[in-house]
């Protein structure tokens, strides 16, 4: 087969394991899920239901936290700033959701 990967793969000046890439993929999924869950309490101001569990305000707070930090490695300083003003406009949304 023509496409197939061949292992180790080089990322970002490493080299990664299919183990590595499937990590990272799941917690690409799970960063984008958080946004997403972020979206929806801002537009209805319910908590997202995840698994059968409600999450808290705090686990959308840790999210927006976890998203920060990852700008902050993965962006240069002009996409970082743009990515951290995006941040802190919806982490204002979801401290007036929590207020009202």
């Amino acid at each position: 087969m023509e496409n197939e990967i061949k292992w180790p793969i080089q990322y970002g000046g490493k080299q990664l394991s299919e183990n590595e890439v499937r990590n990272f993929v799941e917690k690409q999924k799970a960063m984008l899920a958080a946004l997403e869950d972020i979206r929806k309490f801002t537009e209805t101001g319910e908590l997202p239901v995840v698994n059968g569990k409600e999450k808290t305000a705090k686990d959308l707070l840790v999210g927006l936290d976890n998203w920060d930090k990852y700008c902050e490695q993965e962006f240069s300083n002009e996409r970082k700033k743009e990515m951290q003003q995006e941040l802190n406009d919806l982490r204002a949304k979801v401290e007036s959701k929590l207020i009202k």
